[in-house]
């Protein structure tokens, strides 16, 4: 994924950011033990989010460790112990990674350098694949399904002068790839209602928040972006801004509805609620400027 779903620091509490902080390292740390130490390089906001939401349906706590970081080993950190929840993000991250090297060696036709590159990761990742299926059986077929019909519909638009509703649908592709990850395994269905919703939404928000940020990209090297195809390329995205930020509220506030949810509970509930509420509008206002994504 693409690290769209961010918290706004400044409106979390000091214990919310330290915690937010735990379960990144946790999830990086779970990455590179539990599959391997380069997948952990594809670590994004995007699966930390996850990982608190997957938590966050038990309300559980997750328990901290101190530990030196390699990347800045100055002073000893927190991290979140690893657990099922986030081994089963590695596993998730693994197969998301391999699906999406597969999909760079079909689109880098042009770039021999980056189509190899593309080659090497992929094959790096499959042989992950084994650890993911040891961890979580199944989990591979889920998510390839899903990706496999974001594609398909992908392809359909791009190839096809008729493009309306083709924004909702691909918004809804990718919600629904997000479902397949949030709600694996889950099978009280009051608490799958729950995640259902926000993942799905969360998924429609990352869309529409990526082809804004990759309009004037695409146009340049020829690619599909639905955005550019429906206002007529990146300038009119731009000009339709107001439109897009509104589309943009309605998924988050969606997200939120979600997130407030008695069945998102504990410590990490709160947290959930600034994403959805606050980071999503400091995403909106940086890709609709043409900024960059804000860090945590």
């Amino acid at each position: 994924m693409f690290g769209y779903i961010i918290p706004s620091r400044g409106e979390l509490k000091v214990k919310e950011y330290a915690l937010y902080g735990a379960v990144y390292c946790g999830l990086c740390r779970s990455m590179s033990h539990n599959i391997s130490r380069v997948l952990s390089w594809t670590l994004s906001y995007d699966f930390t989010f996850l990982a608190m939401a997957r938590m966050a349906l038990d309300g559980t706590a997750p328990q901290s460790e101190r530990f030196r970081c390699f990347w800045s080993p100055g002073a000893k950190k927190a991290r979140a112990a690893d657990c099922d929840e986030l081994r089963y993000t590695s596993a998730a991250v693994c197969i998301l990674s391999y699906l999406k090297a597969l999909d760079d060696v079909r689109d880098e036709r042009h770039s021999p350098v980056r189509r190899a590159g593309a080659r090497l990761a992929a094959g790096h990742f499959k042989r992950g694949l084994k650890k993911t299926q040891r961890l979580c059986p199944g989990l591979y077929e889920r998510l390839a399904s899903a990706y496999r019909r974001f594609e398909q519909i992908e392809d359909a638009y791009t190839n096809s002068a008729d493009i309306a509703g083709g924004l909702d649908e691909l918004a809804g592709a990718s919600g629904q790839m997000l479902v397949e990850l949030l709600c694996w395994n889950i099978d009280d269905l009051d608490r799958y209602a729950a995640a259902r919703e926000l993942a799905y939404y969360t998924g429609c928000f990352i869309y529409i928040a990526d082809a804004i940020a990759d309009a004037k990209k695409d146009a340049e090297k020829g690619g599909f972006n639905i955005l550019n195809r429906l206002y007529g390329g990146p300038e009119q995205v731009a000009a339709n801004a107001d439109e897009l930020r509104g589309l943009m509220r309605q998924y988050s506030s969606r997200m939120l509805e979600a997130a407030r949810s008695p069945h998102f509970a504990g410590c990490l509930a709160p947290i959930l609620g600034n994403i959805s509420a606050l980071g999503t509008a400091l995403v909106a206002d940086a890709v609709l400027a043409g900024e960059p994504v804000p860090r945590v």
